[in-house]
């Protein structure tokens, strides 16, 4: 009984471990802004598109660079930015803000913000 209860515990681990590479080796690499989502506090917003040429890059040690600042992503591109993300935590520190918080759904990339209202900003992949 004890081997059968250690076999499922380490199948398990073995499992997670595996999920969280996963995620790694997802997230790695340039994403360009696609749509943005700001509710009026209502619970109404939806995503919208936005022309923008905003990018946000991940890299293997740890580091997130953006061609625009990551504290207020926009249109804007002119002032790049630079932090450090945490997959376990689901987000990303820079100088100068509050946490930013991320996650991939449905192959996106979704940052969220801590606004008063719901607001998000999905990328996708290039």
């Amino acid at each position: 009984m004890k081997q059968v209860i250690f076999l499922l515990c380490s199948v398990s681990l073995l499992l997670s471990s595996c999920k969280e590479k996963e995620t790694d080796t997802n997230l790695i690499g340039s994403w360009t802004l696609i749509e943005v989502l700001q509710d009026p506090g209502d619970g109404s917003g939806e995503f919208t598109a936005i022309n923008s040429d905003q990018t946000v890059t991940f890299s293997s040690d740890n580091l997130v660079k953006s061609n625009g600042p990551l504290c207020q992503i926009g249109s804007n591109s002119t002032t790049p930015s630079l932090g450090t993300f945490s997959i376990p935590d689901g987000t990303i520190s820079t100088s100068g803000c509050i946490d930013i918080y991320f996650e991939i759904k449905d192959s996106y990339l979704i940052l969220s913000y801590q606004c008063f209202e719901p607001c998000q900003y999905k990328f996708e992949k290039n």
